[in-house]
């Protein structure tokens, strides 16, 4: 059997072009959609003056729409019109966490399609107008949508977009070289067609650890969620730190379409001070045992550091008290720290944000400080109340000529005024003075002195020996003496 090949290739050609040309005049209803506009805006397809749009979808919009990959897009003519062409005929898509618009044009976006010229032959009103995506985009369904659409030039007369004008302030416009624009309430009507994946598994969050860490070991934790359309009964979740592959984990608990799995325990991490921060990556890989189709959602990385330990150092200016006085004791103080002050190891006392307490008892304080991931538990400072004593001891006699005696008025801490000028709590006894006195006080509701008396007796005065013979035995005594009470003598006897 002879066939006639060119003849067939061209019927083939002409098939697909009539198809095409179908496809456009009678583009199908989106697969997922949100509509119900009753006016139309002419821009951006019908504008030079404002010829980019920003809209806004938030999350939840399309309600039923599962995460996946848009293939076509749609928006929904207000008019009816044929042979349109246009210049840089551009849509971008992207995510924000903005809820409304505000003048600013959001930018980092990802151009999903591009076409200069882009030649529509049918527009009809009411009607879906599609657009095949030259770069396939991933769909979040837990993420607020950006769509922009602009052009550069359009012949002849463009088309205008349907509108509903109470969704709130949803919408930017202005020219395509604008970075600010005009602010509106309006969501076109807008659909799009989405490529569902069998088996497609994403990490959503890495809820362990969080970000209030002291040093220590932590559980890290991630959560898996179901973006294709079968139910995921196997996956594997791989995890880093800091670069470091660290085992693998298998998950054999079935998630359901679009559900997302309880916290899953991967391992555990170090953390320790002084340290950079660690950054935790989590990937999911082989969705019932096959490749991912979609890798791109697969992965999340956090970064977390731990705090540095809470700063448990009791501060004072004294610890020594007198009945009805106060001593302020001063924890340290650091940025989320909470305190909980213990009298005499009870650890009953609340916890509050009071860094410092007015200790008036006598016994042991101690704190223990919280800050946002940890405690630490200070040393007991003890706290002494007593009446003050100041005791300088009995009075002294000395001689003449002798070293300075010490003359202490203890008490540490507190302030002493000498009979001598001194204000020292130590002082040294000189020659000529007879009479000591300290007063010393303590706070406001101490005060106490004493005074010693010295007696300082001259030295002992001799100008020699005299003797007497009583023939064969001498006796001697001391001559010429003042200020002697008693002597000894002593003899060297030479043969």
């Amino acid at each position: 059997m002879k066939h006639n090949y060119p003849l067939f290739a061209k019927f083939r050609a002409l098939t697909i072009l009539l198809l095409c040309l179908s496809g456009l005049l009678h583009a199908q209803t989106p697969q997922y959609f949100l509509m119900g506009g009753t006016s139309a805006n002419s821009f951006p397809f019908n504008s030079t003056t404002s010829n980019k749009v920003q809209w806004i979808y938030t999350a939840g919009s399309f309600t039923s729409a599962p995460s996946g990959v848009i293939t076509k897009l749609y928006f929904r003519p207000g008019t009816t019109a044929t042979n349109k062409t246009f210049t840089n005929l551009t849509i971008k898509m992207g995510y924000t966490t903005q809820a409304n618009t505000t003048t600013t044009f959001i930018t980092g976006l990802t151009t999903v399609f591009f076409a200069s010229p882009h030649f529509v032959p049918s527009v009809v009103n009411g009607t879906w107008l599609e657009f095949t995506l030259t770069t396939p985009f991933f769909y979040d369904n837990t993420q607020n949508l950006v769509v922009e659409a602009s052009q550069t030039a359009y012949t002849p007369s463009g088309f205008t977009v349907l509108q509903n004008n109470s969704g709130g302030n949803k919408r930017t416009w202005g020219l395509v070289t604008s970075a600010i624009g005009s602010a509106g309430t309006g969501l076109a009507d807008f659909g799009f067609q989405l490529l569902a994946y069998q088996n497609n598994a994403s990490v959503s969050t890495i809820p362990e650890p969080t970000t209030d860490l002291c040093i220590g070991n932590y559980p890290v934790k991630a959560q898996v969620k179901n973006m294709g359309s079968n139910t995921i009964n196997n996956v594997r979740i791989n995890w880093s730190i800091n670069g470091v592959v660290q085992p693998f984990v298998t998950y054999t608990t079935p998630i359901p379409i679009t559900a997302t799995s309880a916290p899953i325990i991967l391992g555990n991490i170090p953390m320790f001070n002084p340290v950079a921060n660690n950054t935790i990556q989590v990937w999911t890989s082989l969705p019932n045992g096959v490749a991912d189709p979609m890798p791109t959602d697969d992965s999340l990385a956090i970064v977390r550091k731990p705090l540095d330990m809470p700063n448990a150092v009791i501060y004072y200016p004294t610890t020594r008290l007198c009945p009805g006085d106060s001593v302020l004791l001063q924890a340290g103080t650091g940025t989320n720290y909470s305190y909980q002050w213990q009298f005499n190891a009870d650890p009953s006392g609340p916890i509050t944000s009071q860094s410092a307490i007015y200790a008036k008892q006598d016994g042991y304080y101690s704190v223990k400080v919280f800050n946002p991931g940890c405690s630490l538990q200070a040393a007991p400072v003890k706290v002494t109340v007593k009446p003050l004593t100041v005791d300088l001891g009995p009075d002294l006699i000395t001689c003449e000529k002798q070293p300075a005696i010490v003359l202490d008025a203890g008490e540490p801490g507190a302030r002493y005024k000498w009979s001598t000028g001194d204000t020292t709590q130590v002082i040294y006894t000189s020659e000529g003075v007879n009479t000591y006195w300290v007063e010393a006080k303590l706070g406001q509701f101490c005060q106490a002195s004493d005074t010693v008396k010295m007696t300082i007796d001259p030295l002992p005065q001799v100008n020699g020996i005299s003797y007497v013979n009583n023939g064969s035995t001498y006796t001697f005594s001391p001559a010429g003496t003042m200020h002697v009470e008693s002597y000894l003598l002593s003899h060297h006897h030479t043969m």
